[in-house]
């Protein structure tokens, strides 16, 4: 069918991906249809692909990166055991994949799978008529026996720890930093702080803490930071990241510190606001020109109630950010927050 298709789950959904040529669209729906409504479960596939999963979760049980996030995750994490959002110990982990069953997996489908609730975006040479046709022949009457809640997740801010874990024999550390912050994406600073997280960490090499970290003292060629926002709950976070050697642990941490209060002290610089927000721009353009970015924003357009006018809203904030902006934005939220720190290697 000239097709590639990905089929991803979580706790809350089940996400598609597909692309074909548009002569091949009806019988891509058609087997997309088959597989997702009445799939087969074979049972030595299943056997397979628990033995792979259980091999790489014990694989990760001795590497920094796995551990350090990890424990990083379980200390952020208030959800008690049996909620589908808990994070489990390694060794929890491997012992509910060794207990899962067949039956288990195809009861869930039975119950919960199913397209009541749900979005479908199409993007590309199609005749919307008769993709609307296929769609609703496929999918209009699947729907599950359990009905859908979604589970809010607000911000929790744990006490702030510092934790260094032990990986016998390994070449490299890891370490991450995380601290929470309650704001959604809807939160008038969001775009500041976009902006602001491009500058400190997000831009990779060309920010403040990849010239410090590996371009002045040479600790690290794996070195940044993330800021992600919920859309429907007021979570964020903003998270520190590097991978160095062992011995280097101390002086990474140091260059976070001194890296996050100068960035807090004296905000961001005219050069720097002007490259941030032209790179953000850009690169929001570009993923419209895909054809598979621009089905997943409408889709998720669909399922929070937005348009295309609420992206261009936030596409005109981040332009007329001025310095002032993003240095408060810095100071209020960036220098409110509470971090934790993890650690893992030989050390």
């Amino acid at each position: 069918l000239k097709a590639r298709v990905s089929i991803n789950g979580g706790s809350q959904s089940v996400g598609v991906g597909a692309t074909t040529t548009r002569e091949h669209l009806p019988e891509l729906l058609a087997l997309l249809a088959e597989m997702l409504r009445t799939p087969a479960f074979p049972e030595d596939e299943f056997e397979q692909l628990r033995s792979q999963a259980i091999t790489g979760l014990e694989a990760g049980r001795n590497q920094p990166q796995s551990v350090a996030s990890r424990a990083l995750s379980r200390h952020f994490s208030p959800w008690p055991k049996g909620h589908p959002w808990y994070m489990p110990t390694l060794d929890e982990s491997i012992e509910e994949m060794r207990g899962v069953t067949l039956e288990q997996v195809r009861r869930f489908h039975v119950d919960f799978h199913g397209a009541g609730v749900g979005e479908i975006s199409l993007v590309g040479d199609f005749d919307p008529q008769e993709a609307m046709a296929l769609l609703e022949k496929h999918f209009g009457g699947w729907t599950s026996p359990k009905p859908y809640v979604r589970l809010a997740n607000p911000a929790y801010s744990p006490e702030a720890v510092v934790r260094e874990l032990q990986t016998p024999d390994q070449a490299n550390a890891a370490i991450f930093r995380r601290a929470a912050l309650a704001l959604s994406d809807s939160h008038p600073d969001f775009a500041a702080l976009v902006v602001a997280n491009n500058i400190f960490g997000g831009g990779g090499m060309k920010s403040r803490l990849g010239d410090r970290v590996r371009q002045t003292d040479g600790l690290s060629y794996s070195v940044g930071s993330r800021f992600n926002a919920s859309i429907l709950d007021e979570n964020a976070s903003l998270e520190m990241f590097a991978i160095t050697a062992p011995e280097n642990v101390g002086r990474v941490r140091t260059a976070f510190d001194e890296e996050l209060a100068r960035f807090i002290a004296e905000g961001v610089t005219e050069e720097e606001l002007k490259d941030a927000v032209d790179g953000i721009l850009k690169a929001r353009v570009l993923s419209r020109a895909e054809d598979g970015s621009l089905a997943g924003l409408l889709a998720s357009n669909l399922q929070y109630d937005r348009s295309l006018a609420w992206s261009a809203d936030l596409e005109a904030r981040i332009a007329a950010l001025t310095k002032a902006d993003v240095d408060r934005a810095i100071r209020q939220h960036f220098g409110a927050a509470v971090f934790s720190d993890f650690a893992a290697g030989d050390l």
